[in-house]
C-alpha cells in the first residue's frame, strides 16, 4: 500500500488530486488542523481505513486462487500439503503466513517533519501556501521548495524525523498484526522496499519532504 498516497489524500480531505475523485476519508481541511498531532492522527486514519478495505479483498482473491488457479507445484515442495491435500494457497501448508507491505513510510516522515518545522513550529510556510506549492509540482516556487528540502531528512542520525519514522512504523505494525488473513491467520506487517517505487510514485504527487 502507497503510504505517501494516504498522505496526499489528507492533505485534500481524502480528495485524489491525480484522479479527480472522492477516494478517501473526509479527515478534515488542512487548513484547519491546528495542531501537528491532529495531521498525524488523519493520516493513520486514512491508513488504517485503505488497510482494512485491501485486505478484506486480498482475503477474498487468495480464496479465489485456491480454488481457480493452485499451485500445485510449489505446494509438492510445502510441508504437509499433500498430507492434507490443500495447496498453499488454500492453507495446506504447516504453517501458514500472508503479510501486508507498505511503500513510501519514509516520504511520510520526512513530509511530516517538513509540516512539524516550517508549518507548525517556525510558521514560515503557510498551510495554504504549501498546498498552492505542492499542487503545481512546486513550479515557480522554488523558494518553497528548497525551505522544505532543508527539514530534516531520514537517514541522517537526526531524532528529529528518525522519532516520526520509529514511531509511524510501531503504529503501523501493531495495528497490522491484528488484522485478520485468510485461513485463520494474522497479517504480517512487513516494510517492503524492492520494486513499486515506480508505479506508486506515478499516482502521487508532489509532497512537503520536497519530492
Amino acid at each position: 500500500m502507497s503510504m505517501g498516497k494516504c498522505l496526499e489524500l489528507v492533505l485534500n480531505n481524502g480528495f485524489d488530486p491525480n484522479t479527480r475523485k472522492q477516494i478517501g476519508l473526509k479527515t478534515g481541511r488542512f487548513e484547519d488542523f491546528q495542531t501537528f498531532s491532529g495531521v498525524v492522527e488523519a493520516f493513520k486514519e486514512q491508513v488504517r481505513y485503505f488497510s482494512y478495505q485491501g485486505t478484506a479483498l486480498f482475503n477474498l482473491q487468495r480464496y479465489f486462487r485456491a480454488a481457480m488457479i493452485p499451485p500445485i507445484f510449489n505446494s509438492g515442495l510445502v510441508d504437509d500439503c499433500i498430507k492434507s491435500g490443500k495447496s498453499v494457497s488454500a492453507g495446506g501448508a504447516r504453517f501458514n503466513y500472508m503479510y501486508f507491505l507498505l511503500e513510501g513510510m519514509i516520504d511520510v516522515a520526512d513530509s511530516l517533519a517538513a509540516i512539524k518545522k516550517h508549518v507548525f513550529e517556525e510558521c514560515s510556510i503557510s498551510k495554504r501556501e504549501l498546498l498552492d506549492a505542492l499542487s503545481v509540482n512546486f513550479e515557480g516556487k522554488e523558494d518553497l521548495h528548497r525551505l522544505l528540502s532543508s527539514a530534516p531528512k531520514y537517514g541522517n542520525d537526526e531524532n528529529y524525523v528518525d522519532t516520526i519514522a520509529h514511531d509511524l512504523y510501531d503504529w503501523w505494525r501493531k495495528m497490522v498484526a491484528e488484522m485478520d488473513a485468510s485461513y485463520g491467520c494474522k497479517y504480517l506487517p512487513c516494510a517492503y522496499s524492492v520494486s513499486l517505487h515506480h508505479s506508486y510514485g506515478a499516482r502521487v504527487g508532489a509532497l512537503p519532504s520536497g519530492r
